[in-house]
């Protein structure tokens, strides 16, 4: 049949996508994990949502103790949880969800106490969002992202290095013989 050859791929085996359609259908389960900014899982979470899920932001601190005691700051002895927030700048703890660092390597990757470079960097977490430490946090972190670090303190202006805001005028002019007036 005609249709047949147009499904043919390199080698030129059918595929009729027929597996393709079956894994949709399954996918179609409440087993796909939603993904939240942190705003998004605080939100599902005060509605409710527990399990499963894919969130991300920016490293922002720690949480020492209690959720009370967040530290907006590299500077930190704690190295068993982070915070993370939408906002890189966020100082906030009602914006913010904490993160438990349980895996023995992951936490040597991430926590701040030993990875300074780590504050205000993008990271992605696939894991529970659940009750922790008081507050809708994420535990049982099964894979995780980090983006890529970024200068301490960076401002959102353009890269242009060495550049003064004030135009290449001289302050004197090199030419006083010739005056500015008609003749």
């Amino acid at each position: 049949s005609d249709g047949d050859e147009e499904n043919k791929d390199d080698e030129g085996n059918v595929d009729n996508n027929d597996d393709e359609n079956e894994d949709n259908e399954e996918n179609d389960q409440p087993d796909e994990v939603p993904e939240y900014s942190v705003a998004e899982a605080i939100d599902a979470f005060s509605n409710g949502k527990t399990g499963r899920v894919i969130v991300k932001g920016y490293i922002v601190g720690t949480v020492k103790d209690y959720y009370d005691t967040c530290i907006f700051s590299n500077n930190t002895t704690v190295d068993s949880n982070i915070l993370i927030a939408d906002d890189a700048n966020e100082t906030d703890k009602e914006n913010c969800i904490p993160i438990k660092l349980s895996d023995e390597e992951m936490r040597k990757n991430i926590n701040l106490k030993n990875n300074p470079q780590n504050y205000r960097r993008e990271i992605t977490v696939a894991g529970e969002l659940t009750l922790y430490l008081d507050v809708a946090g994420i535990k049982n972190i099964t894979e995780y992202t980090l983006g890529k670090i970024l200068p301490p303190d960076t401002p959102d202006t353009p890269d242009t290095p060495g550049t003064p805001d004030t135009p290449d005028t001289p302050d004197t002019p090199d030419t006083p013989d010739t005056p500015d007036t008609p003749d």
